[in-house]
């Protein structure tokens, strides 16, 4: 699942009124009768609903108003707060990551570990990842890495036990790549390794990836009637973000 939020940044002296709503395919589940929730869900699978859970409000919204037509209807206070936050279980993930990790050796004894690893960028072409972080890891008794990559740099973190793959920039339908292998040293006690999970971190702007988006966003002061600026800004951040190998 993933947690979303939606925060309101204001600066002005007066106090207006502010209305905003989503996309019509969002779907609110109240959490109070779960019988009906999953019954919802189920009846809606292979839609393109948002399903959104766990709904917090700031207090400055009118709760009224949200719950007769979902729109959020709100007088802002000053500088920067969260409007509203919630989660969303069904969700497009912005990367695939495939990896093929192989262990080698005789019998008893794993000598090196073989990588092949792709990673696929899921969003509109026009967008792009930031700051990627892909954290590869690897076994701790490793002696020495050979690795390549078709874009950015690695490095082997052998305190950390994996090896750091920072790429600067990943458009939307793009793959990259990793592959190579990692020798390791013998053990007098042989331990099975635990095959930890591949972490990931991004930015990505302009992207959703709860599918949710502002359809509109309307203010209202009728004391002063200065002229406003609207802006929207999306905004994906990786949080706990694991693919297991």
């Amino acid at each position: 699942g993933i947690n979303d939020k939606l925060c309101v940044s204001k600066s002005s002296s007066s106090n207006p009124n502010a209305n905003t709503t989503s996309n019509n395919n969002a779907h609110i589940i109240p959490h109070h009768d779960a019988s009906k929730n999953k019954a919802a869900v189920g009846k809606q699978k292979g839609t393109n609903y948002i399903h959104l859970n766990d709904i917090k409000l700031h207090r400055c919204v009118r709760l009224g108003k949200f719950d007769q037509d979902r729109s959020i209807l709100f007088v802002p206070p000053d500088g920067d707060f969260e409007l509203m936050r919630y989660s969303v279980s069904n969700l497009t993930l912005p990367f695939y990551v495939y990896p093929n990790i192989v262990e080698r050796g005789t019998p008893g004894s794993t000598t090196r570990v073989v990588y092949d690893i792709r990673v696929e960028s899921k969003f509109n072409s026009s967008w792009y990842a930031t700051d990627v972080l892909v954290l590869v890891p690897t076994p701790e008794n490793t002696h020495r890495c050979n690795i390549k990559v078709n874009n950015g740099k690695t490095q082997y973190q052998p305190t950390a036990h994996c090896i750091k793959w920072r790429i600067k920039k990943i458009y939307g339908g793009q793959s990259v790549l990793l592959k190579g292998e990692v020798e390791l040293t013998r053990l007098m006690v042989e331990r099975e390794w635990a095959r930890p999970p591949i972490k990931m971190q991004f930015q990505v702007r302009m992207l959703a990836a709860s599918g949710m988006k502002i359809r509109y966003l309307k203010i209202t002061e009728n004391t002063l009637n200065y002229k406003t600026s609207k802006w929207v800004r999306y905004i994906t951040n990786a949080g706990s973000y694991q693919i297991r190998i």
